[in-house]
């Protein structure tokens, strides 16, 4: 403790802090002070003596406190110095801060959920632009989209490779090396295309999609038949994507849409306008039943209810419909390139106008529900 003169400068006041100090006898004391309380006016203390309440303390020496027999005396603590022992928490506080913390989680939980639904949506929107963008370059290279179908099986063409539109897309999003291992002359579901077939491509996927069709359990097909071997159409990976096909009812007439069997639509064909037309929408949680795989020609579908329609048996729900996981509507892609959200309140004449090619309609954004 530093003194100028006869004043001895007084600690601040509070300060913790362990005294270790040397005795006469050569015996270590310790002093643990908790808090060193101070007057209001300051101690002060005189080299020899201190004017404190309980009386007067032996003065200190230059080797530390002075000691007589057991007793220890030092200039920061009287017979009077109090140590305040802090109290704990009672049960009423402890409950009264869980139920705080309680109503801001159920008040933040909501936004965090919304938030990352959001981040969901964009990167849905997301793929889509890059399926666009692929789409339309495709139209540049070959003037025209691809058919939604090439060589559709039917009774009639029991050999039918039922290609998909999104085979033909793979060398203009990137994925020219899966396309090269594509036997184009053999099924989609072919054993020489199984590997090619069943990549999982996270840009045919939406982020959102948690219901899944009554079949389908996963990213792909798996082991349909449950034999432990391999058989046509087994591991085939999945899109929530649907090509556009038209719409069925309303009088229109059939194949109306973009995406259809064998034949390629070019934009010149889009007479509506292509920022008027719907190329490819969200169809989610689609198993094989539901021609769910990407590379199944099938993977077309012809509007006839409305957007997450909930109307029909849920074994139906994701069955030829937008349909997505998002809360309220679905993500769509134009002709354009350009993708919007269809709220689910947009009525059925208006999804006909926009998934119908050359119908004559006019749409505006207010008509699409838009949010």
């Amino acid at each position: 403790m530093a003194t100028y003169g006869s004043e001895v400068r007084r600690p601040t006041n509070a300060i913790l802090c362990r005294l270790c100090c040397e005795g006469q006898h050569g015996q270590r004391f310790h002093f643990a002070i908790a808090s060193a309380a101070m007057s209001a006016h300051g101690l002060k203390m005189r080299r020899g003596q201190s004017s404190v309440v309980s009386g007067q303390l032996p003065a200190t020496s230059n080797n530390g406190p002075r000691t007589t027999g057991s007793s220890v005396h030092h200039p920061f603590l009287t017979p009077h110095s109090a140590f305040r022992i802090a109290s704990a928490f009672t049960l009423v506080e402890l409950l009264v801060v869980l139920a705080i913390i309680g109503v801001l989680i159920a008040l933040l939980l909501p936004a965090v959920q919304a938030a990352r639904e959001a981040a969901r949506r964009t990167a849905c929107q997301n793929n889509l632009h890059q399926i666009g963008l692929g789409l339309l370059t495709h139209h540049e290279a070959k003037h025209a989209f691809p058919p939604g179908l090439l060589d559709r099986k039917t009774s009639a063409n029991p050999k039918g490779r039922q290609l998909s539109w999104n085979v033909f897309l793979l060398p203009f999003i990137g994925e020219q090396s899966l396309f090269a291992k594509f036997d184009l002359t053999k099924a989609y579901n072919a054993q020489e295309n199984a590997l090619a077939a069943g990549a999982i491509l996270p840009i045919f996927n939406c982020p959102s999609c948690t219901r899944y069709a009554a079949d389908r359990t996963g990213m792909t097909t798996g082991d349909m038949n449950g034999n432990g071997h391999w058989d046509p159409g087994d591991n085939l990976a999945f899109t929530d994507y649907g090509g556009n096909f038209g719409f069925n009812g309303l009088g229109k007439p059939y194949m109306n849409g973009v995406l259809i069997y064998e034949q390629p639509i070019s934009l010149a064909d889009i007479t509506d306008g292509a920022s008027h037309t719907i190329i490819v929408s969200e169809d989610t949680g689609r198993g094989a039943a539901f021609d769910g795989q990407w590379a199944n020609g099938e993977n077309i579908f012809d509007e006839s209810g409305l957007i997450n329609d909930h109307s029909v048996p849920e074994y139906l729900w994701q069955n030829n419909e937008m349909w997505s996981d998002h809360s309220g509507g679905i993500n769509a892609l134009f002709c354009d390139g350009s993708v919007h959200f269809l709220g689910e309140l947009t009525q059925l004449e208006v999804l006909a106008a926009l998934c119908t090619r050359a119908s004559g309609e006019t749409v505006d954004g207010a008509s699409m529900n838009l949010p």
